[in-house]
């Protein structure tokens, strides 16, 4: 396969399959272009091609088993030796890397992002975005590796938004000094801290940055199922929502809706911009452990917004060990409240909602969480 490919084409599969750290190793130890083909066709990281041998002398068999390059001249004992020192590169590097990662989990100290892994996942974001992505699109390195780290210790939950930064942010990030548990004085980079959004515009792009981490995030842990088939309309709907009528610019009857005409009189509620993140906070901190405990994305009415069939669904409550489907309205479409279905209960002064179950098929005179106590079927 390696002979039948032109120059071009072989450049072409190597950036599109092969890490770039791993072509960078390749050709700094003078590997030819054809020879980086044919190793790419079998190995696509420096992790993998550290493995490749024991020793000198099983590695030199096998390139010249695996890769047709026998030591009959001077030029091809060269270009084993190209690959040999590749190979023992690989080697300290991966024997590095593991170092770092273990000496970072016995200090309590966050675990360096491979750059390979961020270039793949970054690879990964591009083909959902379908562009190349700029670094104030891209969340930062030191984001990424936070968020894996919760992910690897089955513990993912939300941060806040001003700890959500792009790339571009954290390339000004300041060194600082540390002592550890055992009196060494260490140094690393500060902890990436941005600033909250002040406006809809830059709430809007703190979200895009976060979906497009979860998405990257994803393409690094398929294994998991909370976020197999995740996908950036997720995210996009999930802004509407919070921007739209139902949240942020939510409409307000002026006075009890006594009339129709009373009830055409609506307004604006004026909801205090510290409440709103905050509140958009808690919503994602929820989603994310429902979908991490049920490994689901956080959509219980299925994709693309559709519910089970019959009807839309507003969602689910669990109550004891019973999962129980939610509803917005009662069966004559009056709105039902839902911060009286919270422990907290509902602290708006003549709330014009009704305060009634939740639940689906009950609407009984208690809150959701007491459905099982009162004597909800």
């Amino acid at each position: 396969m390696a002979a039948a490919a032109d120059p071009a084409a072989q450049s072409r599969y190597l950036k599109e399959n092969v890490d770039a750290d791993f072509i960078f190793l390749l050709e700094e130890h003078g590997v030819d272009l054809a020879l980086q083909f044919a190793i790419g066709q079998h190995y696509k990281s420096i992790r993998t091609f550290a493995a490749f041998a024991d020793d000198r002398g099983t590695a030199r068999t096998a390139i010249t088993s695996d890769f047709g390059v026998r030591p009959e001249s001077a030029a091809d004992r060269a270009r084993v030796a190209c690959v040999i020192t590749a190979w023992e590169a690989s080697k300290l590097i991966r024997e590095e890397e593991a170092k770092l990662r273990a000496e970072a989990k016995v200090l309590g100290v966050q675990k360096p992002l491979a750059s390979s892994d961020r270039a793949a996942m970054r690879a990964a974001l591009e083909t959902v975005r379908g562009y190349s992505v700029p670094e104030s699109e891209e969340p930062a390195p030191e984001y990424l590796a936070h968020k894996l780290e919760q992910i690897e210790n089955g513990e993912p939950t939300a941060s806040y938004l001003d700890e959500v930064i792009s790339r571009k942010e954290s390339n000004s990030l300041q060194l600082q000094t540390s002592l550890d548990n055992q009196g060494r004085l260490r140094v690393m980079r500060q902890k990436p801290k941005g600033r909250l959004p002040q406006n809809t515009e830059e709430l809007r792009a703190k979200l895009r940055l976060e979906a497009s981490a979860w998405v990257m995030l994803s393409a690094k842990c398929k294994g998991r199922a909370y976020l197999q088939d995740l996908r950036l309309s997720h995210f996009d709907r999930y802004l509407e929502f919070l921007l739209g009528d139902k949240c942020y610019n939510m409409q307000v009857a002026g006075a009890a809706p006594t009339s129709s005409a009373a009830q055409a009189e609506r307004h604006t509620l004026a909801v205090p911009w510290n409440v709103l993140l905050q509140y958009e906070f808690e919503l994602r901190k929820w989603a994310i452990k429902e979908a991490h405990r049920d490994g689901e994305k956080g959509e219980k009415g299925g994709k693309d917004g559709k519910g089970p069939k019959g009807g839309k669904s507003d969602g689910k409550i669990k109550v004891g060990e019973t999962w129980y489907d939610l509803v917005s309205k009662t069966p004559d479409g009056r709105e039902l409240c839902y911060a009286y279905n919270i422990k907290r209960g509902c602290q708006v002064k003549g709330c014009q909602r009704i305060h009634a179950c939740r639940i689906k098929g009950c609407q009984g005179n208690h809150p959701a969480y007491q459905h099982g106590a009162q004597g909800g079927s």
